[in-house]
């Protein structure tokens, strides 16, 4: 491309992705900041990625976009364009700049992969004032990717959230016309003067959420409330009344639309199931995605209400927490907004001291942990999102047989707001702890838009006897927690555990607390351990963790069967 300096320049941003639907992408644009300063961005002319992207400036001459698309699972194909950036031209002589292009993830519709992605960037050649002519090309930079090679590695989105978000607003001023004549030509200068204004807002994130009237059935009672003052609180009561033994027949809470009240606590009960309306598309063994729902496909949402709320007993201010229950089964709904900063600050969903437990194809965001089971035995964690939280999912407090298959654990890196309840600390995305015991990790994603920002993608602290193979780490670590003393930082961390099998994980993009590279299974303390994921560690002698349920195996240690 050619501009004149004190101009502007605009560049196209397009992905090559072929007859593969786009459904997610995240990228680094880089330039150099003395020559080029970006003015704005928008979204591209592809209808799918038409609204602006998020972004952020982390340091000068780089700006990171993401964004993702819920609109469509076939469209768009082929050439995508997926934004503008309008840069200043700063230079005032005659140069010529390169912008760069990296790749960091792309996605599908379906949350898998598109791999190899490259990226290719462009020169920009810069007439200085004194030159005679004006002339401005829009340039296109793009990504070509070629999809042999197919691994399911992320969720349905790269959308970057927080709790806090800063928007540039660019407001573009035309200040000079200037129109001069020689014996041949007319040659028309514009001169563009750019006035920026910056608007700082504190909002929560905006996926994981749905609107619509809250509405709740019990069983065949359609609606048992509607509206104002309608809760999920007050179904679970009238359930509570029926379902306090294991012989109770199975009922069933549905949520419609967005109900937002007080904490929810099921205490000692059995069978029951609470569900949102399924999504349009369960194709995906019964979810809109293979790791997990695909954002927006939800549209069942339990949200906890700002302060002041009732907090019930037994609960520590959860937005739902199964305690000393068997057969609850949680499915279909969009969990959140438990972190009132400063004050109120709790997890999302929480199944303590509870078995046959079942949480499926749910999307948890704003919360301290997004997804925790707190002691209990023989219960299901299966393709959940958990998506900007402060800590991902868990396995604590003695936890055993646990089956974690299919999730997802994407950017749980909002601030830690107060000292965290477990040892291992914050910022993890897969976390077994304090005396967990005997647990399956299998085909999980534990993945962020940048590193620099988290500690471990997968962490063992003080775990026992686990199973973790065939999970996805990504651009974890760079940011050390209390514990252990001597933290480091790195792909996966096993700190005073033993007998824990890691092997066949796949880890890039991970870093230590130098932001040295750090793609392996660090051991910190403990023995017996072993897998090709833990440097200098004997192998596991298996092929696969243990089955967990009769279902899968008859001398499987889990005889309850929960609830689908």
């Amino acid at each position: 491309a050619t501009v004149q300096a004190v101009q502007q320049l605009t560049i196209e941003i397009a992905i090559d992705v072929g007859t593969t639907p786009l459904g997610a992408y995240s990228i680094a644009v880089t330039y150099d900041p003395a020559v080029l300063t970006v003015a704005s961005i928008a979204g591209g002319s592809t209808a799918q990625f038409s609204g602006s992207p998020t972004t952020n400036t982390p340091t000068p001459g780089t700006t990171n976009l993401s964004a993702f698309q819920s609109s469509s699972l076939t469209l768009p194909t082929g050439v995508v364009s997926v934004a503008m950036i309008t840069f200043n031209v700063a230079a005032s002589a005659s140069t010529i700049t390169d912008t760069g292009l990296t790749v960091k993830t792309l996605f599908d519709t379906n949350s898998v992969a598109i791999l190899p992605a490259t990226g290719t960037g462009c020169s920009v050649s810069v007439m200085g004032a004194g030159s005679t002519t004006t002339s401005t090309t829009t340039t296109s930079t793009s990504t070509t990717t070629s999809t042999s090679t197919t691994t399911t590695t992320q969720p349905q989105t790269t959308t970057t959230t927080s709790s806090t978000t800063t928007t540039t607003t660019t407001t573009t001023t035309t200040t000079t016309t200037t129109t001069t004549t020689t014996t041949t030509t007319t040659t028309t200068t514009t001169t563009t003067t750019t006035t920026t204004t910056t608007t700082t807002t504190t909002t929560v994130p905006a996926v994981c959420d749905s609107s619509g009237t809250c509405s709740i059935d019990i069983d065949q009672q359609k609606p048992f409330c509607s509206g104002q003052g309608c809760s999920l609180a007050s179904a679970v009561a009238v359930v509570a009344k029926t379902n306090t033994s294991a012989s109770a027949a199975t009922r069933t809470i549905t949520i419609h639309g967005r109900c937002t009240g007080d904490p929810v606590i099921i205490h000692g009960l059995f069978n029951v199931v609470i569900t949102g309306d399924p999504p349009s598309d369960t194709t995906h063994n019964g979810c809109s995605g293979d790791k997990g729902p695909v954002p927006g496909t939800l549209t069942s949402t339990v949200a906890r209400k700002a302060p002041p709320f009732v907090t019930p007993s037994g609960s520590n201010g959860e937005v739902i927490k199964v305690v000393s229950s068997t057969r609850v089964t949680i499915k279909y709904l969009n969990i959140r907004d438990g972190r009132f900063v400063p004050t109120h600050v709790d997890d999302g969903l929480d199944y303590k001291s509870s078995t046959g437990g079942r949480a499926f194809c749910n999307c948890i965001t704003n919360n301290e942990e997004g997804l925790d089971v707190d002691g209990g035995t023989c219960n299901q964690v299966e393709q959940n999102l958990v998506l900007a939280n402060e800590d991902g999912i868990r396995a604590s407090a003695g936890a055993k047989w646990i089956q974690y298959r299919n999730n997802t654990s994407m950017n749980n890196d909002l601030p830690q707001t107060e000292t965290a309840s477990d040892p291992a600390g914050r910022h993890d995305g897969l976390i077994l702890s304090v005396s967990t015991t005997a647990n399956n990790f299998e085909g999980n994603v534990a993945i962020n838009d940048t590193a620099g920002l988290s500690d471990e993608g997968l962490k063992f602290f003080s775990a026992n006897g686990n199973c973790a193979t065939g999970n996805t780490v990504t651009n974890f670590g760079g940011t050390v927690n209390a514990n252990p003393s001597s933290d480091n930082t790195c792909a996966c961390e096993i700190f005073n555990s033993s007998n824990n099998k890691v092997f066949g994980n796949t880890f890039s993009g991970n870093i230590d607390k130098n932001g040295a590279p750090c793609d392996i299974c660090r051991l910190i303390s403990g023995t017996g351990n072993c897998g090709d994921n833990i440097s200098g560690a004997p192998a596991c002698g298996v092929t696969a963790c243990p089955p967990l349920f009769t279902s899968q195996s008859s001398s499987a240690p889990c005889t309850v069967v929960p609830i689908p």
